[in-house]
This record gives structure tokens, C-alpha cells and sequence, in this order.
């Protein structure tokens, strides 16, 4: 063998070198395929991030009818988080009840969410397709979607809101919340029953078989949160043309009614959808029918009362959208007292709301099992064998301190 190859073969100089550089290159891959695996487990945080959020706000959709469609909010809700679907191989599907689930595969009310989208990797790559499904799943649900269906926002008075003489809230899901400090704020007597929860600031009083039947009930809680406190009257048009008062059957379209309402014993009146603006007086006689199912407002101009006569019948949606959404009787600064009573039949889906004045349920006034009916007023009272029975789940009106949605998956 020549001498030189000798020499060569034996020369242990620059090993240390190679051995170092393998073990960087080896090192380097490790690192490499380290970052790509915690890429994709980042990604998947995101993920999973985005669909818990947009299926809880789907679920509070789907369960309030706000927004209508909950499966655009469940994806606007996701693409405000950075995944949007259709972009970038972004997919996001939303179901109720939902598909891919097991543990709560037909949950009604349930709303499941899954975002995807595939990742390339070019070190994980070499050992397999470049090309990684990465996605996440979430499944949302509600408690109660309408916690409180009366709301007396008055922070004082002693009593703010009553309830006696065998007068029943009957749901279980619509409780009562009275805002006030007073002691007490709320009281119950003669056989009144409340079988939804209830939320006092102050305190309650309890007399003469009177029942809180619900659950929870606080004394001492804090405020309940107003939903529509920003809500305001707008511009006004002009007023309109057309008379306020029936005497037989006539239909009304919306607009400014400076006259006011007035309709006579007996008659039936019908209300195009849209906003009514009534100033001075709202007055009926006696076995009225008004109707107005299509998305009525009718606006309380003024610091009058309404004057209903006996055994009417109001049958009212409000409108599901715009300005007034789920508002149906608004009177912003009236602070008379609105008295509803004798045998009238309320089915109004839709908010009463006087911020500045008092509202009254009493005689034998009663709304049906199959209408939402809040109440939002500085004090409420509710009396005299009257009847109210809400069920506001899916209407489209704004839940007054509602159980929140919650992930069950």
C-alpha cells in the first residue's frame, strides 16, 4: 500500500468537524420538524379558539332570533378571529342541531361549529403529504336565553314593583328583576306567584300565601343591565293626512298621527307594518280589536296615559329588524301611568318599554302562552287576578339579563 495512503487513512484531523457538522445537520432537522409540529399546534389553538367563540354567539343567536340567521353571526364571529370561510382554504360549517358530533348529536338549540383549514409544511413534507388537515370543533348551548321577562328599572322606590291579589308570572324561564334599593322593592301578597327568578337590589316582602317559586332569587343583587337604554326616538316625520280614529273597521299605515288614536266601540283596526308616532292621546272603547302582526312600532308621544276600554284585544308583533327591532309600545318620556286591565287580551310579541313611567297589569289581564311579552318600565305592578305567561326564546327580541351561552363540547 503507498506510503501516502497510509498516511491518509491514519490522519485523524478535521474528524471532529465532520462529526459536528452531522449533528448540526441532525439537530437542525430536529429543530425544523419541532417548528413545524408547534406551528400546527398553534394553528389548531387558533382554531379551536375561533369556533368556541363562534358557536357560543351562534347559540346566543339561535336562541334570541339576534341576530336572525345565527349560522352568518357563528361565521362572522369566526372570520373576526381570522378565519374566514372560503378564504385561504378556510372552511367554516355551522349546523343546529349538530351533524358531527357524538355526545350531542341532535341537541336541539345546540349549535356546532368546526373551522378548518389545511396547512403546507415543507420539512413534514418529507416523510409524508406537505399538505395537513388541521381543524377544530366546538358545541355551544344555552342556559335560559330570557332570564327576566320585567324589568323595573326605578333605583328607588319602596315598593318599585308589586304583584298581588292572585297574580301569577307563570314561566319558569321569565322571572322578575326590580332595580331598586328600596325596603322593600318588591312585594307579594294575596296569593301572587312568581315562578321564574328573581333579582331585587333591595329587598322583597312576603304576605298572605304569596310565593316565590323559582329559582335563584337574590335580595341584594346588582343592577340588571337595561337592553335597550340607548334606543331613541329619531327624527319624526311630518304628520300625516290620515285620521287616527275608527269607528267600524279601517286599515292605518304608519306615520306621524298628531291627533292621536281613537277608536270607537267595537271596532277593528288593523296596522300596516311600521312605525306609528302618536301625540296626545291614545284612547279605545270598549271590545276594540287592533291588530298589527306584519312588524308594528307605535311610539307614546307626550306625557298621556292610554286609555283602554274593556275586553280589547291587541294582537302585535314587532318588527324583527332596524331601529325598533323588538320594541312594540315605546314611550321614552311619558311618565303616566299605562294601565292594562278588563279582560283585555294582550298578544304582543315585543317589548313595552317606559323608561320614565309605570305600567300596570291588573283585572284579569292576561297575555297568551304562545307570545313574548317584556315589560321594561321605571316601576311595574301586576295585580287582580292577572295572567302573564312569556315565552321569548327565538323572537327576536333582546333578553333581559338572559343566561348566558355556555360550550358543551
Amino acid at each position: 500500500m503507498p506510503l501516502r495512503l497510509v498516511r491518509f487513512l491514519k490522519n485523524s484531523q478535521g474528524g471532529v468537524a465532520i462529526y459536528v457538522g452531522l449533528t448540526l445537520l441532525v439537530t437542525i432537522g430536529l429543530v425544523t420538524l419541532g417548528t413545524d409540529a408547534t406551528f400546527l399546534l398553534l394553528k389548531h389553538r387558533q382554531m379551536q379558539s375561533a369556533a368556541d367563540g363562534a358557536a357560543l354567539s351562534g347559540a346566543r343567536a339561535l336562541a334570541t332570533g339576534y341576530p336572525a340567521d345565527y349560522a352568518m353571526q357563528a361565521r362572522a364571529v369566526a372570520s373576526a378571529a381570522g378565519f374566514t370561510n372560503g378564504v385561504d382554504g378556510v372552511v367554516v360549517t355551522v349546523s343546529s342541531p349538530p351533524a358531527v358530533s357524538k355526545i350531542n348529536a341532535g341537541a336541539e338549540g345546540a349549535v356546532e361549529v368546526i373551522v378548518s383549514q389545511p396547512q403546507t409544511r415543507i420539512l413534514l413534507g418529507l416523510f409524508r403529504s406537505g399538505i395537513f388537515p388541521v381543524g377544530a370543533m366546538a358545541v355551544a348551548a344555552n342556559t335560559s336565553a330570557y332570564e327576566y321577562c320585567f324589568l323595573a328599572l326605578g333605583t328607588t322606590g319602596s315598593p318599585a314593583s308589586f304583584v298581588a291579589n292572585n297574580a301569577v308570572v307563570a314561566n319558569p324561564d321569565c322571572g322578575v328583576a326590580v332595580n331598586s334599593n328600596g325596603s322593600p322593592a318588591l312585594t307579594l301578597g294575596e296569593n301572587a306567584i312568581i315562578n321564574g327568578p328573581v333579582s331585587v337590589v333591595g329587598q322583597w316582602s312576603l304576605s298572605n300565601n304569596a310565593q316565590l317559586a323559582g329559582t335563584p332569587n337574590v335580595q341584594h343583587a346588582s343592577p340588571v343591565a337595561n337592553p335597550y337604554e340607548d334606543l331613541t326616538i329619531g327624527t319624526v316625520p311630518a304628520c300625516t293626512s290620515t285620521s287616527g280614529t275608527v269607528n267600524g273597521t279601517k286599515t292605518l299605515t304608519p306615520g306621524h298621527y298628531c291627533s292621536g288614536f281613537n277608536f270607537k266601540n267595537s271596532s277593528t283596526v288593523t296596522l300596516s307594518a311600521g312605525t306609528y308616532y302618536v301625540d296626545n292621546s291614545f284612547v279605545t272603547g270598549n271590545g276594540v280589536t287592533i291588530k298589527g302582526t306584519a312588524g308594528v312600532t307605535i311610539i307614546i308621544r307626550g306625557n298621556y296615559a292610554i286609555s283602554l276600554g274593556n275586553g280589547n284585544v291587541i294582537n302585535l308583533t314587532a318588527p324583527t329588524s332596524g331601529t325598533f327591532s323588538g320594541v312594540a309600545f315605546y314611550g321614552p318620556t311619558a311618565t303616566a301611568t299605562q294601565t292594562f286591565s278588563n279582560n283585555v287580551n294582550v298578544n304582543v310579541l315585543g317589548v313595552f318599554y317606559f323608561p320614565e313611567g309605570t305600567i300596570n297589569f291588573n283585572n284579569n289581564a292576561a297575555t297568551t302562552t304562545s307570545r313574548c311579552t317584556l315589560i321594561l318600565a321605571k316601576y311595574i305592578n301586576i295585580s287582580n287576578n292577572a295572567t302573564l305567561n312569556n315565552d321569548c326564546v327565538g323572537t327576536g327580541v333582546l333578553p333581559i339579563g338572559g343566561g348566558a351561552s355556555k360550550l358543551v363540547e
